[in-house]
């Protein structure tokens, strides 16, 4: 079974207020801004040096991009973000984001709460998971189903096994995102 199984974290987000929400419209782990003589818009590619990472999002704040191109405003994050009160005054900064599907930044820890689903993308995923005993905080787990992913399937091979037994801690990072596309943060 897989060692880290891949899997969906779904949240239940109508309990939280805008003040305690930070979206961030960019896709923090793939996308690059576009910056006049410094580089083309687009995404990351695998390995790419953290420093240049960091080397093009500060020449994209220093070129001063209106908050329509920079889909946000620039805070205590290197990337710009729509955080508490301006939620509401800019709702159409949300549809920026790829897909326009917005991150969620949650300060740390960030509780996996009553009513979030946990969904596997493979039955190999579900097993290795259901090892680890009912997840955390009444979350439900369920196998999903996925576009390009063989429920069948079993990314490691057929001798890949699981030595976790418990559910690590959730949210020991500065920042969690909690994202549609990401499977969940289940330990540091």
């Amino acid at each position: 079974m897989p060692a880290c199984p891949h899997a969906m974290l779904v949240v239940p987000t109508g309990p939280l207020g805008d003040e305690e929400s930070t979206i961030c419209n960019w896709n923090i782990a793939v996308s690059r801004p576009g910056v006049a003589g410094v580089c083309q818009g687009g995404n990351w590619t695998r390995g790419t040096n953290a420093a240049r990472i960091l080397e093009v999002w500060r020449a994209f704040r220093d070129a001063n991009p209106d908050a329509e191109t920079a889909r946000g405003f620039w805070g205590a994050p290197q990337v710009p973000i729509v955080a508490g009160p301006q939620i509401a005054a800019n709702l159409r900064l949300l549809a920026r984001a790829p897909r326009k599907m917005p991150e969620l930044l949650l300060p740390s820890p960030a509780r996996v709460f009553a009513g979030a689903k946990i969904v596997a993308f493979s039955r190999a995923d579900l097993a290795s998971l259901q090892l680890l005993g009912s997840p955390p905080d009444g979350a439900v787990l369920e196998l999903g189903s996925f576009s390009g992913y063989d429920l069948d399937g079993d990314p490691l091979g057929p001798s890949a096994r699981s030595s976790t037994t418990t559910w690590p801690v959730v949210g020991r990072s500065p920042r969690d995102r909690l994202r549609r596309h990401s499977p969940p943060r289940l330990s540091d």
